[in-house]
Formats: structure tokens, sequence, C-alpha cells
């Protein structure tokens, strides 16, 4: 019985164990074929910060309203006030945010340009020294592409008036250069220089002189020298008028002249010029004065209470005139009469200085009040009553102020002290010209700034250093974001301004269904991103509303990590299932897809996310690695394979490209079995190998915490490099960052960074100009991209000996404080969150750039790019491995807590109208009419209101 039993027990066991075998393989087959993916029930919900004016309203579609960008009347015609009659303004679309379109740093041909140029004839033209030779450069007024170049006749340089070269507008077809050895005239189609008069160099008191395109003259007062020809007052100061009727005739020297007029007294400055006028001004015997353009004949002379100096601005009649003075008077320009006379000035005893503006039927100044009341303002130019004041803060303020499209722009300070207040950090501003509102405002160091087709346009050396020049513009349809970093020129490096106030929140959310390691693409107002929940979603880009959804085929993908690229109207999806798509951008559907390999999970380390490869455009092809099938593949626009090359490791980071070659890294870990793992590749664009090097993981014996828990959760190759010239840089791993010659492999050094153990980036760093910005761990770091290491920094000299992995590869000590060149490895480091998996992103110009980059921590922070000071942050409720974007002003990222988010700064302005009438009554029976009129003005603001001296 007992055997028996025991029998029918294992009988039973058997029957047992054949169900549950059978369950499992149900299971099994269930869970491969019907498996099924929760999604965030609040997938396809967008939420709009209702704060917003508009969330749709863009810059470029505001500048399309001008029309055709080249039109004559959007030109510059001189170097300071534009015209002869120096009202500092011009019609045409001018910038909402500093977003740079280019720079002449880009453009080594041009050499070191100098502050002080004109646009005009569809070109813009400035002067600079190419290997130390004087050029006159005529370039393109959108992209800086060289139109010509012409070298000034040997011995002939530029003459500055401070800092700025003196150009004009002599005609359509002429161009005008005040030199070293006179006047110098050259023809603006293609640059051949034509002559030179050695008799017109005005020496006028700060300006040079005007040139009067409708009359073909050109004005300016000359200093007479003792025993000089053809002078009756010896040490006066003579106004001369120059005919330039004929541009193309050398008429020789001296043989232009049509008049001269000695004047009052020595070193009356020219103010401005208009409607048949010269108009002068007085530091002695406080005139202002008015001369004959046809003649030289003095029409009237109006006194005033002080000087009339540096300029003026003209306009309809009237001559506004208030520089050097606490006065700001307005004059008829036909008889000298005056008409208002504005002494607030006297009130803050402040100084009237450079420059007048007359645009809008108002007229705007800014002087050098006592201590914090020195101002920008506006003035009612029929009444001289104040409109509006923002607080300026100058030493003198040679800085020219200019007007386009509702806006005024001009320093806003100088970091000088002058007036007993403390030193304000140089800043430009762009005020708003209506309110006196600030629209935005960067640290930087502009010289002699102009507006021209759609751009602003100013010098951004050091002012009295000239040497590069940068043009500003939102007119254009903004650049695309296309991929992930945004380009392959310069990967991580946004043209446009991104936000920085992300304290606010954002301006729109937009909720997936499921955690987002994606980074998002945009162009032409669409967003492309990709989710946890297997979809590719397409977004607008302005409301954040859902545009369509696009689903990839393979269902036990968990990892969506890589970001889709942009082209025409294709968006590219990575092939994180085995599969790379080409999608519609209009619609998702589908157009092509190409197996890489049969799905695989890869797990990159321990609390890591599993990036994956995205495509990277370059040419009209696509670059991509597969971690399925261990092979990179180069694929054109249809669907077709170029080339492939099959390496022995998966490939999670993607595509850095450089000067036609492609880098890329295969991964590979301590407990894989890749024979080919944390290799450099190199290739030729057209797929003909280069060589391939190996990336240093193993960090031994640089001075770190941690033990077995950093190694245990330290990764491998899963960054993407970046190579700027013979230069590979990548990202920090276990405390280094390390640059290779992307020649031949070797390291040039690498750069230690304050560790925690475990705490590692598989994001990408990102190098602007002379800087590399890299994640560290936790910190954000900014090292020189020209740092040079000594033969003293060798690893040995303070680790107490060899590392036998490295032999003497030179480690550069971290320094947190160390300034460029001092040897020590960063600029600056910054706290930047519990491990950093996004990668990094630069943005902005001058001192007021910022980089931004997300952490684990669910923070996206902005630090300033100068100093490391966090500027902005915002918590979200998940981690950020999503790498940001930012497009047309804005900022874009996506998070583990299902959202994607936009930033964008903006301003909430305070607006006050006034209305008056010509009548008190109206009858309006008897069809009388009344005119009414609104003054569109800033709300006061009692905490901003200046205190009276």
């Amino acid at each position: 019985m007992e055997l028996k039993k025991m029998k029918n027990t294992q009988t039973i066991t058997k029957i047992f164990s054949t169900l549950i075998l059978i369950s499992l393989m149900t299971t099994f087959v269930v869970s491969t074929t019907f498996a099924a993916y929760n999604p965030n029930p609040n997938a396809g919900n967008t939420v709009i910060n209702a704060d917003y004016m508009s969330s749709t309203n863009t810059a470029a579609s505001n500048a399309a309203q001008y029309g055709n960008l080249l039109n004559e009347d959007y030109e510059w015609d001189q170097w300071i006030g534009n015209t002869g009659a120096r009202t500092c303004y011009v019609d045409g679309p001018a910038p909402d945010r500093p977003d740079v379109l280019w720079q002449t740093k880009d453009i080594p041909a041009l050499g070191t340009v100098e502050s002080g140029m004109v646009a005009f004839s569809g070109k813009l033209f400035l002067t600079s020294t190419v290997d130390g030779q004087w050029t006159l450069s005529a370039v393109h007024p959108h992209t800086g592409n060289i139109l010509w170049q012409t070298a000034f006749p040997d011995g002939m340089s530029v003459t500055r008036a401070f800092g700025a070269a003196v150009i004009y507008k002599c005609d359509d077809d002429h161009l005008a250069v005040i030199t070293n050895q006179g006047l110098a005239m050259f023809e603006v189609n293609n640059g051949n220089f034509l002559w030179n008069d050695a008799t017109i160099n005005p020496r006028a008191a700060y300006f040079r002189g005007v040139v009067d395109t409708d009359l073909k003259m050109m004005f300016g007062p000359m200093r007479e020298v003792p025993g000089a020809p053809l002078r009756s007052e010896p040490y006066a100061d003579i106004l001369t008028g120059w005919d330039l009727s004929n541009p193309d005739v050398d008429m020789g020297d001296g043989n232009r002249m049509v008049w001269e007029y000695i004047m009052d007294e020595p070193g009356n400055p020219l103010l401005a010029a208009g409607d048949g006028k010269v108009f002068m001004g007085s530091y002695s015997s406080s005139m202002v004065y008015a001369i004959d353009a046809s003649n030289g004949q003095k029409v009237w002379e109006t006194a005033r209470p002080d000087a009339a100096g540096y300029s003026a601005a003209y306009a309809d009649g009237k001559l506004v005139v208030g520089c050097q003075s606490q006065w700001i008077i307005c004059y008829d320009a036909d008889s000298g009469e005056i008409l208002w006379a504005n002494g607030d000035g006297v009130k803050y005893r402040a100084f009237n200085v450079w420059n007048g503006i007359i645009a809008y039927g108002r007229t705007y100044w800014h002087d050098l009040g006592e201590g914090i009341n020195g101002a920008t303002k506006c003035l009612d130019l029929e009444t001289g009553e104040e409109l509006w004041r923002a607080r300026t803060d100058m030493y003198i303020g040679y800085y020219q102020t200019v007007a386009a499209d509702g806006k005024i722009y001009g320093r806003q300070s100088d970091n000088s002290v002058t007036t007993g207040r403390e030193a304000i950090p140089t800043r430009f501003s762009c005020w708003d010209a209506f309110t006196g509102a600030e629209i935005w405002s960067v640290e930087l160091d502009e010289a002699c700034a102009i507006v021209a087709y759609g751009c602003l346009y100013m010098g951004t050396g050091t002012y009295w250093e000239p040497g590069a020049m940068s043009c500003l513009s939102t007119a254009f349809t903004p650049e695309p974001w296309s991929m992930w970093r945004g380009n392959v020129e310069n990967p991580g490096v946004a043209s446009s301004a991104g936000p920085t106030n992300l304290n606010a929140g954002p301006k729109w959310t937009f909720t997936t269904g499921g955690p987002i390691l994606s980074s998002p693409a945009i162009d032409e107002g669409k967003l492309f991103i990709n989710s946890g929940d297997r979809k590719v979603y397409c977004i607008d880009a302005y409301t954040g509303q859902d545009i369509w959804t696009f689903t990839t085929n393979e269902p036990k993908m968990t990892t969506f990590g890589s970001a889709p690229a942009v082209i025409d109207d294709k968006v590219i999806i990575g092939p994180d299932d085995g599969n790379m798509y080409c999608l519609d951008t209009d619609t998702g559907n589908q157009l092509w897809s190409i197996n890489m390999g049969p799905y695989r999970a890869v797990k990159v380390a321990h609390g890591q996310h599993n990036i994956r490869s995205s495509p990277i455009i370059y040419n009209n092809r696509i670059y991509v690695g597969s971690c399925h099938d261990n092979t990179f593949y180069c694929v054109d626009l249809n669907g077709n394979v170029v080339w492939s090359y099959e390496t022995g490791g998966p490939i999670l980071g993607s595509a850095a490209i450089e000067d036609n070659y492609v880098y890329f890294a295969t991964w590979g870990s301590t407990d894989s079995a890749f024979d080919d793992a944390n290799n450099i590749y190199k290739f030729t664009a057209d797929g003909h190998f280069v060589m391939k090097f190996p990336i240093r993981v193993n960090m031994a014996g640089v001075r770190q915490s941690g033990g077995f828990f950093g190694t245990y959760f330290s990764t491998a190759a899963t960054k993407t490099p970046i190579v700027k010239g013979d230069r590979l840089y990548w990202g920090v791993d276990q405390a280094v960052m390390a640059v290779y010659d992307a020649t031949n492999g070797d390291i040039i050094f690498l750069a230690e960074q304050p560790y925690v153990a475990g705490e590692n980036s598989h994001g990408s760093c990102v190098v602007a100009g002379n800087r590399i910005f890299s994640q560290a761990g936790p910190t954000m770091a900014c090292l020189s991209a020209d740092l040079v290491p000594t033969v003293e920094d060798t690893q040995s000299s303070y680790l107490g000996g060899t590392n036998p992995w490295y032999g003497e590869t030179i480690i550069v000590e971290y320094n947190d404080t160390a300034p460029s060149g001092d040897g020590k490895s960063n600029i600056w480091s910054a706290w930047g969150g519990w491990e950093i998996f996004s990668s990094v992103i630069f943005s902005g110009i001058g001192n007021d750039a910022r980089v931004y980059c997300g952490s684990e921590s669910y923070g996206m922070t902005c630090w300033n790019a100068e100093d490391g000071m966090p500027v902005g942050w915002y918590t979200t409720q998940g981690g950020l491995g999503s790498s940001p974007a930012i497009w047309d002003g804005k900022l874009y990222f996506g998070s583990q807590d299902n959202n994607v988010y936009c930033f964008e700064d903006h301003a909430e302005r305070q607006l006050a109208i006034s209305v008056s009438t010509d009548k008190n009554q109206v009858n309006i029976e008897d069809d009388e009419s009344v005119t009414v009129t609104l003054q569109l003005t800033g709300a006061p603001n009692p905490e901003e209101q200046l205190t009276e001296a």
C-alpha cells in the first residue's frame, strides 16, 4: 500500500508538473503575443500657462509682415546716425531676442573686424585687418558670406572715431571711407578702389562729418594748421562742403570743395544735416546755428542755456539738441525758434550725452543722472514732455543708441562709477520704444550698434579694442533643432537665446503614455520626441497640442532613448526596436523602414539609463549605430543603405561628424562578452575606414572615492564624442575629462574632475568658443578648450608614481577656481544634481551666455556660462535623462514623469493709456468732428521711481 501510494503521489506530481509547464508555456505564449502596455491615463493632455500673452506668436512671423528684408528702406547709410539727419532710426524689423544669426569670429577670412559699418545695396560693408593688411569687405547681411574683399592701397589705414571706422554711403554704387590719407572712394559692386582725396579729412569734435545723399555732398569741420594754404584764419575750425556728385571721377586733391564757412569759435561740433541745412553747435558761446548747405552762409543762430555738443537729431522740420547739457531743446529748423525746452535734467543733476533719436513721434536720449538716476528717456516730440525713463548707468556713454521696429537698443551700463554709484557690469539692452519696458538685456561689451535688413549688427569685442562683430536677428524662420544636439557643425550650441526664468514654470506641458529618455527635435513649429510607451509624438511646438502619434513594432522594447532627426518632410526614428523608421512630418505615416538586427535588450550599467544611438543627418545621409547587430549604418533619404560596418560590440552613442569624418564608439562593460568594447572608430563620410583607438575607461589611480560602489555603478562608452579640429572630447568618466588627438587617437590630456563614487554621466559635453562644458558626476564643469598642460602636470607628479595603464599621460589637476591657462583643469564647477545623464547645451551671447542640463534629481538647471552661477532651475516629477533643446527662444525637454516641457521667458508689462481730445464738447448732429489722441506708456512702478537730487 505504501509503495502504491507513493506511486500515486509521483503520478500526481507529474500531472501537476505537466500542468504547471503547460501553464508557463501558455503564459509565455500569451505574454509574447498579446503583451499589454498600461500607458499613462493622462496621455495626450496639454496644460498651457495662461499667463502667456500669446501661445503662437513668433518673431519671424512678425518680421514677415515687412516683406523683402533687403528693401532699400531698411538700409543703414552712415556709421553714426544712419543718415545725415542722425535720427538713428531705421524702418524694418529688429530682433525680439538676442539670437545670434552669425558672427565674424566664425569667418576667419574677415580677420580682425573694426566697429563701425554700413549696410546698403543689399550688402553689409565693414573694415578689418587681415594678416596685417587693412581690408574693406562686402558680405551678405544675413549670412556673413564674403561677396568681395579689397585691400587698401599701401600705407592707407582706417581712421577711427571713438573706436569705430568711419564709413559712408555715397550713393547706391559708391562707398566712402575716411582714412589716414583722406577720403577714399570704392565701387560697391566689386570693391574697386577709385580715388583718394587727401584734402577731405574732416576732424570734427567727436564726429567726423556727414553725407547728405540727396544733395550728394559731404560736410565736416577742418582744423586750420598754421602756414597751410587757402586758409585765412589760423587755428580756426572751418566747416566745409564737398561735392560727391561724380564719385566715379578722380578730380585730384582739393577740387571737390564747394564752400567754406569760418566758424564763430574753434571746436564747434557738427550736429546734423537735413532739408538743405547743416546744423552746428558750440562749446564756448552756447549757440546753435544753421548753415545753408548750398553756399555755406549762416541762416540763423539761437542762444541756449549751456553748450551744445556731440550730436543732434533732425526730422520733419525739428532739430532736437541735448548732448553735453542738462537741457533738451527742440528748435524750428527753418527759423531757429525754440519750440520747447525740457529741463528735467536739472532736477536729477543729469548731463545728456550721446546720442539723440527721433522716431515714432518721440525723441530718445540718455543722461548721466546723479547716483542711480541716469536714464534712457523718451520725450514727446511735439511737447517735450517726458513719457518714460529707464535706468541707465553710464560714464559718458560714447555708445550709439538706435531705434527700429518699436524698440530702442543701447547700452544700459558700462561698469563705471562716475556718478557716485557702485559699478554695474556692462550690459546692452532692448527697450520697448513706447513704454520703456526692458524686453531683453545681455551682459555684453558692444560698440557702434546699427540696425539694417532685419538685423542688429554690433562690435562685440571691447570698445577700444575692436576685433569681432555679431549679427543678431529674429527676422527669419527659426533655425531648426533638427536632431540630437541640434546640428552637426556646432553640436549642442543653439543660435537662439534660451530662457533663464525657469523658476516661473513651463509655458506648456504635454503628457505622453510613458517615461521619456528621448530628446526633442524641432522644425517648422513641430516638435518630435520618442516616449517609453513605444510611440513617436509630433506636438505643436508653440501650443503643446498633439498633432499625430506613431507606434513602433517591437512590443518588448522598454527603452526608447534615441532622439528623432528631421530633414525636409521626413522625420527619422532610430533603431531602438531593431528598425529605423522614416515618417512623414505632416501625417506620421511610415514612408520606409530598415531592419537593423533582431531586437535585444542591452543593459548599460546598474542604475543608469539605456541610451540608444540617435540618427545624425549630414549631407543628406543618415548615420546611426545599432545595439542589436553591432553595426554602424549610412543610409540615404530613400532608405537605401549606402555603407555599413559591423563592429564587435553594440553602438549606443551617436555619431560625431567633423570635416567629412565620422566618429562613433562601441560599448562594453566589465560583465559583457563583447570583444570590441570601448573603442572609437573613425571613417570618412563615404565609408572608408581610417582607424580605431581605445577609450580609457579604467581610471585607476585618479583621485576618487567610493571603492567598489564607484566601480560597480560605472559605465563605459555610452557617450557621443565631440570633435573640433584635431581634438576629440570625451565626456567625464570616473573623475576625468579625456581629450584625444583626433588624427591618431593619442591622449592629449586627462582633466581631473570632482567625483562622487557611483556618480557618472553618459551625456556628451559641448564645445563653445574656447570653452568646454561637461557633466562631471553630480557637477557641471567648465574647462578651457585651449588648455595646453605642461610637462610638470604629468600623472606621476602627484599620484605617487606612474600608472602603467597611462604611462606618462598628462593628467591635469582639478581646481574649480582656476582661470583659463594656469595649468588647472576647471574654470568653474557647479552642483548639477544627483547623477547627470542628460547632455549639456549652450545658448546666448556675451557674458550672459548660458548652459542647460538635466539630472536624476528631477531638475533642469540653467547656469551662467561665464561664472557657473545658476540663474534658473525647475524641478519636474521625474528624472531627466532627456537632453534639452532650444528653438525659437524656447527650451524643450522630456522627463520620466511622462511629460514634455516647454519654457519661454516672457515679461508681463503693465501699460497705461492716456486719452486727450481737441474739444471739450462736440455736436454730432452738426457733423462736428473731434480728434482723440491715445498715448501708450508704461505704468509707473513705485519701486522703480527715481529719487530727486
